[in-house]
């Protein structure tokens, strides 16, 4: 507002701002007090609005918003004013207890998908061989007899368990094209350093226990032994489709609301322990994390089940079409034999598959390299942001409110168990 000669009216204007408080008139709740003012005789200093956030609970002492909706976490307490009777501000606590029973029941909906897909697996399995005692022998009716149970009966059951939780998607941002392939190639880089890291973590507990087979995946052999057909569309196609529906869409929208660094890791976490197995826990942990940070951004699944789908691809697919000319069990021998001549010699047979394997290798130690390059820059440059969540679970409370609980509790030590029996020898 001006005054009549333009300019802002000065203190010495008559003109007034805001409510004007007479002697013995007291201000009524959501009037705003002037900056400054002195109270007057009879006039109650407006007290201070203190805001709760959700999973936070009122104590005795503290204000309650009036015509405030209690939230999930939050006990609403009476309204006393913000100062106790000796003086001192009442701090806010976290309510613990209906947080642990989420993430319990979080953990509850895998081991439950876990068990009853093992369960329904070694039936199928049994009966399967009473019929025809030879079908395992089939790598495709292996495959079938693995994945039908799991995607077809484990899945649906977890989600029905998940289905109470409250759910919402992620409002990300789009990516443009450098975006999304820088992305890729960050994916394949932390899946290759850290199918490394588990390799030599199995090695040397192969070495510390006689007999151990900790740097073994059987997946991986069995896939490698498979057919390119069935491949393409078991592993490459139908598989990361409903993971990364059951291990990203399904996870990540109810665990957003504490945070991409919470959801990132309990989605890594849940996502390693599913696999069973040291090798494949270490990098799926990794590319858990980091598929559940890029839907939290994007909002599209889109984009990791495409991540999800080319790696698999790389490393399900194209080795077997790379080296579908080489007898793998005769290569590995030549190999193991350290025999200088035989080496030579299965060399020069298989001049051209050997070729292309070299030209495969190089193709995914570069494609790591990016990736890591990408990762350490976009590091330096403070681009990774992570938000923190609606729901603020206090430091030296998260362990025992995520993890601590009958869900999670059970689906770890079943996660463990599972691991230690893929070690012993078949």
């Amino acid at each position: 507002m001006q005054s009549n000669n333009g300019s802002y009216p000065n203190n010495d204007s008559q003109q007034s701002f805001g409510p004007q408080f007479q002697p013995g008139v007291q201000p009524q709740p959501g009037m705003p007090q002037q900056p400054g003012a002195q109270p007057q005789p009879g006039m109650q200093p407006q007290q201070p609005e203190v805001r709760m956030q959700p999973g936070m609970q009122y104590q005795p002492g503290m204000p309650q918003q009036p015509g405030a909706q209690p939230q999930p976490g939050m006990q609403p307490g009476p309204y006393y004013g913000p100062y106790g009777m000796n003086g001192q501000m009442f701090v806010p606590v976290f309510d613990k207890k209906p947080h642990k029973k989420f993430f319990s029941r979080v953990g509850l909906s895998y081991f439950t998908f876990f068990m009853v897909t093992s369960v329904l697996q070694a039936v199928v399995a049994l009966v399967a061989r009473q019929i025809n005692p030879d079908i395992m022998d089939n790598y495709a009716a292996k495959i079938i007899l693995a994945l039908a149970p799991m995607y077809l009966v484990g899945a649906p059951i977890a989600l029905l368990i998940m289905k109470k939780l409250p759910a919402g998607k992620p409002q990300g941002t789009k990516w443009n094209a450098g975006q999304i392939i820088g992305g890729f190639f960050v994916a394949y880089g932390l899946v290759y350093v850290s199918n490394i890291i588990g390799t030599t973590l199995g090695a040397v507990i192969e070495a510390l226990v006689p007999g151990a087979q900790a740097a073994t995946n059987d997946t991986q052999e069995l896939v490698a032994s498979g057919s390119i057909l069935v491949n393409i569309l078991a592993i490459a196609i139908i598989g990361p489709i409903v993971e990364e529906l059951l291990f990203r869409k399904m996870l990540c929208d109810r665990l957003k609301v504490y945070g991409d660094g919470i959801t990132m890791v309990v989605t890594g976490l849940v996502f390693a322990i599913f696999h069973g197995n040291l090798t494949q826990g270490a990098y799926t942990f990794t590319l858990g994390m980091f598929f559940a940070y890029v839907y939290l951004k994007t909002g599209k699944l889109a984009i990791t089940i495409a991540y999800h789908i080319g790696i698999n691809f790389m490393g399900g697919v194209l080795p077997l079409i790379v080296m579908k000319d080489i007898d793998l069990s005769e290569y590995l021998h030549v190999v193991q034999s350290g025999d200088t001549d035989r080496i030579l010699e299965f060399a020069e047979n298989n001049a051209a598959s050997l070729g292309y394997l070299a030209l495969y290798i190089v193709i995914l130690v570069g494609c790591a390299l990016s990736g890591i390059i990408i990762l350490i820059v976009t590091l330096a440059r403070k681009r990774v942001v992570l938000n923190p969540g609606r729901i603020m679970i206090p430091k030296g409370m998260r362990f025992s409110t995520i993890i601590v609980n009958v869900g999670m509790i059970l689906y770890i030590i079943m996660g463990i168990i599972i691991m230690l029996l893929a070690m012993v020898p078949a």
